[in-house]
């Protein structure tokens, strides 16, 4: 727990996370809830959290980073795209306050335009946005870190200053990896004539296309799968090679 313990320092929140782990242990799950529905309720609703067994079961670390993310000190965005346009420019811009006193200016329209006018596929908007930020802040010394906890469907993100980033870059720690959002695009370049059907399947509900368009994509080899960090592409290229592929490709992303 090292890492997360490096941004509770940084954040100056000991003594409240201390506090929520104090009462998540003597309290039952409705008590705790009306003691910290501040936080809570833009993570769970009341019914979720009661009536869910596994908010009984979390452990400390778990319950400490949903309160750094109830609190905004982290960003979780799902993986298909920001609740609304500027989700994470303004998340980043609260961070860059409290950190640093350098005019940064982030600038993402150009990237904008290409989501607006369709010319990035789902599941790329979000990758090379980080990608985009971080090449910006980068020149200030400034780095975000991807806090991947083995969810796919979400990217939980904070900020870093630059003395520190070897804490971060890579690391797995209590099942967590931290990365720096370096992207990789994933393609599948050929799959075991036995397992075809198999890998058909498989690519039908991981693209959400139709059998024909799989037919299509599975004759024209290869193809892009998904864009990511560097964990969540390995996941999936496990994933196809679970499901017959015999060939893929990983290669480094750049945004728009």
């Amino acid at each position: 727990m090292e890492q997360i313990k490096y941004f509770i320092k940084l954040f100056d929140i000991e003594k409240e996370v201390q506090k929520v782990v104090a009462d998540y242990d003597i309290n039952d799950n409705e008590a705790f809830y009306k003691l910290h529905k501040k936080w809570l309720s833009k993570l769970y609703d009341i019914d979720d959290w009661c009536l869910n067994q596994e908010s009984k079961l979390m452990t400390a670390q778990e319950l400490t980073i949903d309160y750094m993310i109830g609190c905004s000190y982290f960003c979780s965005v799902d993986w298909s795209g920001e609740e609304y346009p500027g989700e994470i420019k303004k998340y980043l811009n609260s961070r860059i306050k409290v950190m640093s006193k350098v005019d940064i200016k982030l600038d993402d329209k150009d990237l904008r335009k290409s989501v607006n006018k369709g010319e990035v596929k789902r599941g790329e908007h979000i990758p090379l946005l980080l990608q985009l930020f971080e090449s910006q802040l980068s020149k200030h010394n400034l780095h975000i870190v991807i806090i991947n906890l083995d969810v796919n469907d979400e990217y939980v993100i904070t900020v870093i200053d630059d003395k520190n980033i070897k804490l971060f870059d890579g690391v797995n720690s209590d099942n967590i990896t931290f990365e720096l959002p370096t992207l990789y695009k994933l393609y599948l370049d050929k799959v075991d004539s036995e397992k075809r059907i198999m890998m058909m399947h498989y690519l039908r509900g991981k693209l959400g296309i139709d059998m024909k368009e799989v037919k299509v994509l599975i004759d024209t080899l290869p193809t892009e799968i998904c864009c990511g960090t560097k964990s969540v592409v390995e996941s999936t290229q496990k994933l196809l090679e679970d499901n017959g592929a015999t060939g893929t490709t990983i290669d480094t992303c750049t945004s728009s």
